[in-house]
């Protein structure tokens, strides 16, 4: 397990255990690849980007974040999800040209998916 003291991110190789801050808006670091179940649990998280490295998001990953508006997928091809990961109420934010590859996976079909918009550049510079 990696923990580092001034780290928020507790990891096992490229999985991504838990986050363990209290950040409202939350960037995943690069070069993890699975998002493990139960990961995201804090009412404090408002938005959450995540790297072009993510290709897994395990059970109820962001579902008991009550209060996250939106997530930005990073990643070219969408994400093998759980129908359970995400609250049907939160946005999802992809590249441009991606919503369409996004809209016809069948994970997200439940999820209401934009273009990342111009609220992203006054919230988040990556």
């Amino acid at each position: 397990l990696e923990n580092n003291e001034s780290s928020e991110f507790l990891k096992f190789g490229n999985v991504l255990l838990a986050y363990n801050g209290t950040d409202t808006e939350v960037i995943v670091p690069e070069g993890i690849i699975n998002i493990s179940s139960n990961c995201f649990i804090n009412d404090e998280i408002c938005a959450i980007i995540l790297p072009e490295s993510t290709d897994y998001i395990g059970d109820y990953a962001f579902t008991f974040c009550d209060n996250l508006e939106w997530i930005l997928f990073n990643s070219d091809n969408p994400p093998i999800i759980n129908i359970d990961c995400f609250d049907e109420e939160t946005i999802l934010y992809v590249k441009d040209g991606l919503i369409t590859r996004y809209q016809e996976d069948l994970s997200f079909q439940f999820l209401t998916i934009l273009y990342i918009k111009q609220l992203l550049k006054n919230i988040i510079q990556i």
